[in-house]
C-alpha cells in the first residue's frame, strides 16, 4: 500500500566536506547524504506522528504549559486557545515541520543529534512558526559516512549496522523534533522546560528535558548502543542496542530485539509498535554493569570528537553565497546517549558565506569520506561556546501501555541499502576503510543498474 503522507517539504542538507574553503555547502538532493537525511527525517517524524506519538506530545505540552500558566507569576507563553484544542495545535507543530524542515548540518559532535533553537518569535512583528527561522538541526557526520560504509560492505561484514543506525538516527529525530516543540510554545531560543518534564538523572530541580521525557513514555526508556567486539566493523559499527530505564548508572539495561528494529524501521508487522520491544534471549543487566565490562558506548568509539558549534550560521535564503543575520540562539540538548546532555550556549556572529555544492560533471559526484585528521579539528575554545553536565531530576513516569502502533504511517521499504539507492550491499560499493590520517578525495561514479534502470532514478538512488 503506497503511502499518502506527504513527503518531508523544502528540506535543506548542508556539510563542509568537499569545501576548498571549508564553509559550508549544500548538498543536492541526488546525493547520498541527502537521501539518508531525507530518510531518517521522515522516519522520526513518522514515529511522532503515530497515535502514540501525538499522545505523548501532547502529554508534555500539557504538562509545559500548565507548569508556566500555574506559575507566579505566570510565565509568558504563545498559546491563546482552551487547552481542550491543544490536540490539533500538536497536530499542526507535526504538519509545519513536515512542510517546511529546519536546515540540516552534518557537523563533528560527541552525540548523534543536536537542536539549535533560535528567538524567532518578536511580539512588535507576530509571524507563524517558521521551522527554519526557528532552529537548526545538526546531525553527527561521522554517523552518517557510517552508515555509508556499512551499506557498501558484503553481508557477513556489515550485518545489520545499516539498520540499525537508522533506528538509532530516527530516535535521534524525535528526541529533537521534541525539543522543537518547546521552542514552538514560547517563541525563544531559550525555552524554559518544567522540571516535571524530564526523565530520571536527565535535568535537574530546575529545568527538564523534554527529548528524554518523550523517550521514557513512547519508547519505555532510553535507547542506548554499545560496541559489540564481535562486530568485523570496530569502530564504524552501530553497536548493541538496549533499553535502558532512566540516566542512572544502576538503571535496569535489556538488549533490544534486533528482528524488531529491522522490521521496524522497513515498514514489517511492528513498524512504528510501541513500546520498544526487548529481546527474550539476553539477560536483562545494569547500564553500570555494561560499563563496567569495558564495553563503551559508540559514541565514544567514533574518532570524531565534540566540537562546539560556536558561531554557528544559518544558510543565506538568497542562493548567491553570503553571511546569515545574527540572531540570539538558546541552548539545545544534544541527543547523548550516555550521560545526561550536554547544555549548549550559541551565539551567532556575522556569519560565514554558504557556498553552493557543484558539480564536476552531470554524471559525477565528489565529496570528501575521510574523518578529519586530528589535528586539524576543534574542540570549542573561543566563540562564545560553554557546556554543562545537568544533575539528577526526578525518578521517571509510568506509561501505561497502550496498543501497537499501526504500520501505515511507514510503507514497507527493502531491508537492504541497494534496494533503497544507498550504496548496495555487497553490490558496487567500495569495501575499503578510510584513512584518517589525511583526506583523500574519492570519485562516486554513477553505474549501470543491473535492471537497466537509469541509476539517477530517484527509486534507485546511486550505486
Amino acid at each position: 500500500m503506497a503511502s499518502t503522507r506527504p513527503p518531508v517539504g523544502d528540506l535543506h542538507v548542508f556539510t563542509k566536506e568537499g569545501s576548498p574553503t571549508k564553509n559550508y555547502i549544500e548538498l543536492p538532493n541526488r546525493s547520498i547524504r541527502y537521501k539518508i537525511v531525507e530518510d531518517i527525517a521522515d522516519m522520526g517524524l513518522c514515529v511522532l506522528e503515530t497515535p502514540e506519538g501525538r499522545d505523548t506530545l501532547l502529554d508534555i505540552a500539557t504538562r509545559m504549559l500548565n507548569h508556566l500558566d500555574g506559575s507566579s507569576p505566570p510565565v509568558p507563553h504563545l498559546y491563546r486557545r482552551p487547552m481542550g484544542e491543544l490536540p490539533q495545535e500538536i497536530d499542526l507543530f507535526l504538519r509545519t515541520v513536515r512542510r517546511r524542515f529546519p536546515h540540516v548540518y552534518l557537523d563533528f559532535m560527541a552525540g548523534e543529534g543536536m537542536a539549535v533553537r533560535q528567538n524567532w518569535y518578536k511580539p512588535d512583528q507576530p509571524t507563524a512558526y517558521d521551522p527554519q527561522l526557528a532552529v537548526e538541526m545538526h546531525l553527527n557526520r561521522s554517523v552518517i559516512n557510517n552508515m555509508i560504509h556499512a551499506s557498501q560492505q558484503p553481508p557477513d561484514v556489515a550485518g545489520d549496522n545499516y539498520d540499525l543506525f537508522r533506528y538509532q538516527m530516527l530516535i535521534t529525530m524525535a528526541h529533537e523534533i521534541t525539543h522543537f516543540l518547546m521552542g514552538y510554545f514560547t517563541g525563544t531560543g531559550r525555552p524554559f522546560t518544567p522540571p516535571t518534564v524530564s526523565l530520571g538523572r536527565y535535568g535537574d530541580h530546575e529545568m527538564g528535558e523534554s527529548g528524554r521525557a518523550l523517550e521514557g513514555e513512547l519508547l519505555g526508556g532510553v535507547v542506548e548502543f554499545y560496541e559489540d567486539r564481535n562486530d568485523p566493523l570496530g569502530n564504524r559499527q552501530a553497536g548493541v542496542p538496549y533499553l535502558i530505564d532512566d540516566g542512572y548508572s544502576n538503571s535496569r539495561a535489556r538488549q533490544i530485539s534486533t528482528g524488531y528494529i529491522i522490521d521496524f524501521v522497513n515498514g514489517g508487522k511492528v513498524a512504528f509498535d510501541f513500546p520498544v520491544r526487548t529481546s527474550t534471549r539476553a539477560p536483562p543487566t545494569t547500564r553500570g554493569d555494561i560499563q563496567s565490562s569495558g564495553r563503551k558506548e559508540t559514541s565514544q568509539l567514533r574518532s570524531s570528537r565534540a566540537r562546539h558549534a560556536q558561531e554557528t550560521t544559518s544558510p543565506p535564503r538568497a542562493p548567491s553565497p553570503g553571511p546569515s543575520g545574527s540572531s540570539s540562539a538558546g541552548p539545545s540538548s544534544a541527543s547523548r546517549n550516555r550521560m545526561p546532555p550536554v547544555q549548549i550556549a550559541y551565539r551567532s556572529g556575522a556569519g560565514r558565506p554558504v557556498e553552493r555544492y557543484r558539480e564536476e560533471r552531470e554524471e559525477r559526484e565528489y565529496y570528501y569520506l575521510e574523518e578529519e585528521p586530528e589535528e586539524r579539528r576543534s574542540y570549542g575554545g573561543g566563540g562564545g561556546g560553554s557546556s554543562s553536565y545537568a544533575g539528577s531530576s526526578s525518578r521517571p513516569e509510568e506509561r501505561s501501555s497502550r496498543g501497537g502502533g499501526s504500520s501505515s504511517y511507514y510503507t514497507a521499504a527493502p531491508s537492504r541499502p541497494d534496494e533503497r539507492g544507498y550504496g548496495g550491499r555487497g553490490g558496487g560499493g567500495s569495501s575499503g576503510g578510510y584513512d584518517t590520517s589525511s583526506y583523500v578525495e574519492r570519485e562516486v561514479v554513477y553505474r549501470p543498474a543491473r535492471d537497466g534502470r537509469d541509476p539517477r532514478d530517484p527509486r534507485r538512488g546511486y550505486y
